[in-house]
């Protein structure tokens, strides 16, 4: 199994030093290879050179394997420096028609390098329901048109009340990469917060048995990628080998 970390666990940096740290962190979490949202995570010089991180990276033993974030933020030259051949994007759009033209703009911006985008189906979004996930192919999947794929975030899905194994069937052939999220409702008449609503593995209702039994039922041997969205008592470093861990054990039991 191919097994990642977000960075997104770690927040905005502000120096090298942090950055640097950040990396260390990964290595004593026990993994080696990091999914990058460089506009949330590194200071101004860092994103200006991503020489600089891919070199602190390196020097670790690191590897950084995708590229994620918003679709604003991303980009071919991104994908180049960074020589990713993996994207995931979510839009900053409140219609669908904005999901489907930014979407569409990117993987065709980075389809010259032979990277793959995913979009990335999001709660409070144009895109949150399975009926929505249904449209959004729909109207990308035109002839002509770039690829693009799925992330699956069975964390948002179960937030938005999709049935996580019936999604896996339905777009088993479109399924690019898999974020690890664990999620719990709000209470009656909160709104959603997500820094309230994404726990830790083990602590929300994802019940990830079937879901990673269905996964392996389709075939899909891609990249799980552990996104532990809000370090809560923890420090980000043990807040991410605490959900590798689980995640591990949830293999696992489900093999």
């Amino acid at each position: 199994m191919k097994l990642a970390t977000s960075s997104y666990t770690w927040g905005k940096l502000q120096s090298e030093e942090e950055t640097g740290a950040m990396l260390d962190d990964v290595v004593e979490a026990g993994l080696r290879y990091l999914a990058l949202q460089p506009a949330d995570l590194l200071p101004g010089p860092l994103l200006d050179d991503p020489g600089i991180f891919e070199d602190q990276a390196r020097s670790r033993g690191v590897e950084i394997i995708a590229l994620g974030g918003f679709a604003h933020d991303l980009n071919s030259q991104l994908a180049r420096a960074y020589d990713v051949d993996l994207m995931w994007a979510v839009v900053d759009g409140r219609s669908m028609d904005d999901w489907v033209r930014d979407s569409l703009a990117l993987a065709d911006d980075v389809s010259t390098l032979n990277v793959t985008l995913n979009v990335h189906p999001h709660l409070n979004s144009p895109i949150e329901s399975l009926q929505q996930i249904r449209e959004f192919f729909s109207r990308v999947r035109v002839s002509g048109n770039p690829e693009i794929r799925l992330c699956l975030d069975p964390g948002h899905l179960v937030g938005a009340h999709v049935d996580v194994p019936k999604a896996i069937d339905e777009f088993r052939d479109d399924i690019g990469m898999v974020h690890v999220t664990d999620y719990v409702h709000p209470a009656s008449g909160r709104p959603i917060v997500f820094e309230e609503t994404f726990v830790d593995l083990g602590e929300g209702i994802v019940d990830y048995p079937p879901i990673l039994r269905k996964l392996v039922e389709v075939g899909y041997d891609g990249w799980y990628i552990i996104e532990a969205h809000y370090p809560k008592n923890r420090t980000p470093m043990e807040t991410v080998r605490l959900n590798r861990e689980r995640f591990e054990d949830l293999v696992s039991r489900s093999s």
